[in-house]
């Protein structure tokens, strides 16, 4: 059997969303009764810069199926790449998402931190504060090829980050006075009382 193919691949400028980078990560899991910890960074991608991403999966598939031995015809569940369809509409927004991820630790528990870089390639510390949706930049990664239960494809593994643009993550709460709209509760409070 040949060894699983991977190569390195890096995506086009576009917009960032979605990043999770912080230790831990997120539960990527859709089962119940176990949790998936990843590092997940999505990019989105238009005109040039996402038939450039389309022809590169599309070579990096027929490279796989090549590699692996896979029948013509066979069509990969995923190639990396998504269609961005509007939730209202359903017609496609004319732009493709390219989501990586990674496990959140390395098998020894580590955690397995993602670097995030300047424009000029220049390691960079963030610090507490955190990637917010409309940054720019590209995603440094791997495609690799999968085979799981019958369903074969490339999916996308994240390494890094490279910003050209830094727009910082801020939650969006537009809270109003609830005093007295709950009928399950008696008093408020100005601490939380745990």
């Amino acid at each position: 059997m040949a060894k699983n193919f991977k190569v390195s691949f890096k995506s086009p400028i576009g917009e960032l969303r979605w990043v999770s980078i912080d230790q831990g990560g997120i539960d990527t899991s859709m089962e119940k009764d176990g949790s998936k910890m990843q590092k997940t960074a999505t990019i989105y991608l238009t005109g040039e810069a996402k038939d450039a991403a389309i022809k590169s999966l599309n070579d990096i598939w027929e490279q796989a199926k090549a590699q692996h031995g896979i029948k013509k015809g066979v069509q990969p569940k995923s190639v990396g790449w998504k269609e961005v369809i509007n939730k209202d509409t359903g017609e496609s927004t004319g732009e493709i998402s390219l989501r990586f991820s990674t496990n959140a630790t390395f098998p020894d528990g580590k955690d397995s931190k993602i670097p995030v870089l300047n424009s000029k390639g220049v390691s960079v510390d963030l610090g507490d504060h955190k990637i917010g949706n409309g940054s720019r930049g590209v995603i440094h990664g791997e495609a690799a090829y999968y085979d799981a239960v019958g369903s074969k494809g490339i999916t996308l593994y994240l390494k890094a980050i490279q910003l050209t643009k830094f727009v910082e993550y801020e939650a969006n709460v537009d809270a109003e006075d609830l005093s007295g709209q709950d009928s399950e509760s008696s008093e408020d409070f100005d601490e939380i009382p745990f």
